[in-house]
């Protein structure tokens, strides 16, 4: 008797819960807008400074006749301005008929005046909201989001695949930037003893096999740097390079670096890159050795016979411009009084009863601590060394 009402118990629920109504149900999620890129900014809107909330939501259907042109994305864009960033959020909901979902965004873009003035409410919202990805990239851009947020992809049909591509698969190889999620870049800021650094993403005006009608698309370009929670400037290329360097293990990477010789330039192409900071405290004061191991292969020589015999050579020219990067980078980071390098935090790591005496003075510590660099650059055998293809004159 006990087993048979446990049966009609058990029957009875999954009835009751074929018959229930819930977010997972068809119509449900047919009525959501896939959000997959969010921008913030900060304007001016008939004399008061406005939040501005723009975002990209999936398309819903392949476009009809008199729908978008070929080759532009399956996005749709909306924005909404408002007096908080709330507001802003619920002027932009009345803009779209669906309820946009902000579970499976790829990145938030950050304007320039926000990331100065108002970084704060922008993290603690990305944080606190309840479809919130700890691994949606942050990205930040030089004047408004909403500007960046127009544009239009090149090889994908989606803006938000393509920077998705972009940040994951080349820019960190090629030594130009690195990803920067939501949860790293909030345990920095939340670190008392490391600055934070986003990716940079900038417009760029395409003029090669493009349609007419993309006016711009994006472009990973560097690194954003944070002094607390305020955006302080930014690095380019190069002191992007020299900043990865020291931050990063590289990892297959394809880091082209143009190397001078006897007037002319062959490539020394970095594959792989280890680095180590070791602090060091005499009587009170503070220095930095900063170690990096590189390897590479030379594939271009300019008309250089280059052999195994001159790898020497080559790998000291190729230390010795690495090194100049990273002192540059180091530099860079010491004039915006900003340790994102990590250097601070690897004395603290080490010896904490030290760090415990300069903490109230970390930053100012940092930028008054000698960085001395030492680089090791080691040329592979399988790279292209050996005598010029016989070629007739």
């Amino acid at each position: 008797m006990r087993r048979t009402r446990r049966y009609l118990g058990l029957l009875l629920s999954l009835l009751l819960l074929l018959s229930a109504g819930g977010c997972w149900s068809r119509k449900d999620v047919e009525e959501l807008g896939i959000v997959t890129l969010v921008g913030y900014d900060r304007i001016m809107r008939n004399g008061h400074e406005m939040w501005q909330e723009s975002i990209r939501i999936l398309s819903g259907m392949a476009p009809a006749q008199g729908g978008k042109p070929q080759g532009l994305s399956s996005e749709t864009l909306f924005k909404g301005t408002g007096l908080t960033i709330q507001q802003a959020g619920t002027n932009l909901n009345l803009r779209t008929s669906r309820l946009p979902f902000y579970g499976d965004i790829v990145g938030a873009i950050i304007g320039e005046k926000a990331a100065e003035e108002n970084l704060r409410d922008i993290v603690d919202l990305l944080l606190r909201h309840p479809q919130a990805r700890p691994g949606t990239y942050i990205l930040v851009c030089k004047g408004e989001a909403f500007n960046l947020m127009r544009s239009e992809p090149e090889m994908t049909k989606t803006l938000s695949k393509e920077l998705n591509e972009m940040i994951e698969q080349r820019v960190c190889r090629l030594g130009v930037s690195f990803p920067v999620t939501l949860a790293q870049f909030a345990e920095w800021l939340l670190s008392p003893d490391r600055d934070a650094v986003a990716s940079e993403v900038q417009p760029v005006y395409p003029r090669e096999n493009t349609p007419k009608t993309v006016s711009q698309s994006l472009l990973v370009s560097g690194l954003a740097v944070f002094r607390g929670p305020k955006l302080v400037g930014f690095l380019n290329k190069e002191e992007s390079l020299g900043t990865e360097l020291i931050v990063h293990s590289l990892n297959r990477a394809q880091v082209a670096i143009p190397l001078p010789e006897d007037g002319r330039y062959f490539t020394y192409q970095v594959m792989s890159g280890r680095h180590k900071i070791i602090p060091s405290v005499q009587d009170g004061k503070v220095s930095y050795r900063v170690e990096i191991d590189v390897k590479g292969a030379v594939f271009d020589a300019a008309g250089h016979e280059l052999s195994l015999q001159s790898a020497e050579h080559v790998e000291a020219l190729a230390a010795d411009k690495i090194r100049g990067i990273v002192l540059r980078a180091v530099q860079k980071a010491k004039d915006f009084r900003a340790d994102y390098l990590g250097l601070s935090q690897e004395l603290h790591r080490t010896d904490p009863a030290e760090w415990e005496e300069i903490q109230p003075q970390w930053r100012e510590n940092f930028v008054e601590a000698p960085v001395d660099v030492e680089v090791k650059a080691q040329v592979l055998s399988s790279g292209s060394l050996g005598a010029k293809l016989p070629l007739k004159p």
